[in-house]
């Protein structure tokens, strides 16, 4: 059962590049892109800790980091590493295509 509620598709040239991160909107919800490996990882653009902007941050090996306080999330599964951070960033999907990606918002309040 799929709880996806909300997506969009952006062109492939506008994903970030390796160890990048790029915040997009969708519907309203700010969203980061990050890229790990030639791989495309999305989660919320706010850290659970402060509320602090994740685009912001910096990518690390397969996590994301937020400058504030360095709270690090698994992007994942968006569970919290290291830092003062207790509470997961929730995780989206991303599906990419010969020439575009999507990200797919699941369920929840964002």
């Amino acid at each position: 059962m799929s709880d996806h509620r909300l997506g969009a598709t952006f062109p492939l040239d506008s994903a970030p590049g390796p160890d990048e991160l790029k915040a997009l909107t969708i519907d309203g919800h700010e969203v980061v892109v990050a890229n790990v490996d030639g791989r495309l990882h999305a989660v919320d653009g706010t850290c659970t800790h402060e509320e602090c902007p994740l685009i912001k941050g910096w990518v690390d090996g397969g996590c994301i980091v937020c400058e504030c306080h360095g709270g690090t999330f698994d992007l994942l599964t968006g569970e919290p590493v290291d830092g003062p951070v207790l509470v997961p960033v929730r995780v989206h999907s991303v599906d990419v295509h010969s020439d575009s990606f999507t990200v797919r918002l699941q369920g929840g309040s964002a």
